[in-house]
């Protein structure tokens, strides 16, 4: 997810970074149905898609003010090195990254990182969940540094519970299928990036599609391996 979010705002010749959510409320957590993202070092999950194999593997893990997070590489997202946190609380998956700089054609942009809740395992089909996140962005070119501001919205909807796949002839029962459209609007110019995840339950992602910016991520799951 990290390259397709960074490349809508790089198409538009800027990026994103948030810092705070605009809603101040407190959003409650719910009850977990189960475990859809096993988180462990070295869980790893195998794909094939477009005539190409990936990876998405869990390599470290940190305590950030007592929530456990989980450090997600994924080796068909490796244009932008953003390093990528999973962590779970109650029924909520959220997705964590650091403060990152990249060299986009000489122009030096650092990212703030960001943190946004990617997907609830205790709703019910048509359910959804969406917030808005401020963002800080600043490049330095010429050796003159500028700042500016933005938003990061997202919504998510469950599109299936309890659902029978089958996936390169392997049958995953007990699935989720969400998706999550995102629109990052920075001085009056806004991008869009859409992703679908499919979940099974204590097996983790089967099917990711991803789509922004003249990117595409489609893929299927081949193996897997939990610790």
């Amino acid at each position: 997810m990290k390259k397709i979010l960074l490349g809508i705002t790089l198409f538009a010749s800027l990026t994103f970074s948030s810092c705070s959510s605009d809603d101040k409320k407190t959003v409650s957590t719910g009850i977990s149905t189960g475990n859809y993202w096993p988180m462990a070092i070295n869980n790893s999950w195998n794909f094939f898609g477009h005539g190409a194999t990936s990876e998405i593997k869990i390599v470290s893990n940190k305590v950030v003010e007592g929530k456990t997070y989980y450090e997600v590489k994924d080796n068909a997202n490796t244009d932008y090195d953003i390093k990528s946190w999973l962590a779970k609380d109650g029924a909520v998956y959220y997705q964590k990254t650091d403060e990152t700089t990249v060299n986009e054609n000489g122009t030096l942009i650092t990212l703030q990182g960001y943190e946004i809740p990617i997907f609830r395992d205790d709703l019910e089909m048509n359910d959804s969940w969406n917030g808005t996140v401020k963002q800080k962005i600043s490049y330095l070119i010429n050796g003159k540094t500028t700042r500016v501001t933005g938003k990061l919205e997202y919504k998510g909807t469950i599109l299936a519970t309890n659902s029978t796949e089958i996936i390169n002839d392997v049958t995953y029962t007990d699935v989720i299928k969400m998706s999550m459209k995102m629109t990052v609007t920075i001085q009056n110019q806004t991008s869009e990036a859409w992703v679908e995840y499919w979940f099974a339950k204590d097996i983790g992602p089967i099917k990711t599609y991803e789509v922004g910016a003249n990117i595409g991520i489609d893929r299927e799951l081949v193996t897997y391996n939990l610790n």
